[in-house]
C-alpha cells in the first residue's frame, strides 16, 4: 500500500537571487533512513514552468523489503481528473488513458501504469474548467494519473527490490554502488499549469 515517503521538515527554506527563487523541502526519516531534498525553482528564464529538481538519498532495505519511490504532485480546490490522464508516445502524440479499476488497490496502481518517455498531463473536467497540467520528465520512467489519489500525477523515480519477481527481470532489482551502498537516483522535472482556451502547452518547446 502506498505510504508517505520520510519525514517533512516543515522549515523549508527560500532562497533569492537575480530571476530566480528556490524553496528547498527536505524530507528526513531518521527511523527508517528515507531521506529526500526537494529544491523547486521558479524564475522567468522558466517562463511558465516551475522546475522540481529532486534528490534522493540511497533507498533503505534494513526492513528487508521492496520498495518503489514516486513523486507525486496533486492538485486540489475540487480539481476532477474523471480517471482519464494522457501519455507520450516516445515522445511523439500524446495518447488518452482511461483508469482501469482493478481488484485491489495495489493492482489498480500497477494496472495502470504506462511509460513515460517525456510528459504525462491530466485536464480538469469540471464544467467551465480548461485547466491542464503537465509534468514534464527527464528521462523515460512510469507513470500513472489519478490513480492512487483523485487530481494526483505520479512517477516512479526510484525502485529497490530484494527478490527476483518472477516477471520477466531474472534477478533483483538491487543495485549499488562500489561500497555496496544502494544508488542514489536524482532527477529534475518540470510543471506546466495552463488554460487550454487561453494559452498554448510548453510542452514541446520545452
Amino acid at each position: 500500500m502506498p505510504h508517505a515517503f520520510g519525514q517533512l521538515d516543515t522549515s523549508v527554506q527560500l532562497q533569492k537571487v537575480n530571476k530566480l527563487n528556490q524553496w528547498t523541502v527536505i524530507l528526513n526519516n531518521r527511523t527508517t533512513e528515507e531521506r529526500a531534498i526537494i529544491k523547486i525553482r521558479q524564475s522567468d528564464v522558466f517562463q511558465e514552468l516551475i522546475e522540481f529538481d529532486v534528490e534522493l538519498a540511497p533507498v533503505p532495505i534494513k526492513d528487508q523489503k521492496s520498495k518503489d519511490i514516486t513523486v507525486n504532485w496533486k492538485m486540489y480546490n475540487g480539481f476532477e481528473a474523471n480517471k482519464t490522464f494522457w501519455t507520450d508516445s516516445n515522445a511523439l502524440q500524446m495518447m488518452k488513458r482511461n483508469v482501469r479499476e482493478l481488484p485491489t488497490l495495489d493492482a489498480t496502481i500497477a494496472g495502470n501504469y504506462y511509460p513515460v518517455t517525456s510528459a504525462i498531463a491530466m485536464r480538469d473536467h469540471r464544467n467551465n474548467s480548461n485547466l491542464q497540467v503537465t509534468i514534464m520528465n527527464d528521462r523515460p520512467q512510469g507513470g500513472a494519473a489519478d490513480v492512487s489519489g483523485n487530481g494526483t500525477i505520479e512517477l516512479m523515480q526510484h525502485r529497490r527490490g530484494l527478490h527476483e519477481d518472477a516477471k520477466g527481470n531474472p534477478e533483483p532489482l538491487n543495485e549499488t554502488d562500489s561500497d555496496e551502498i544502494g544508488i542514489r537516483v536524482n532527477a529534475r522535472y518540470y510543471m506546466h499549469i495552463f488554460d487550454t482556451k487561453k494559452g498554448q502547452s510548453l510542452q514541446r518547446t520545452q
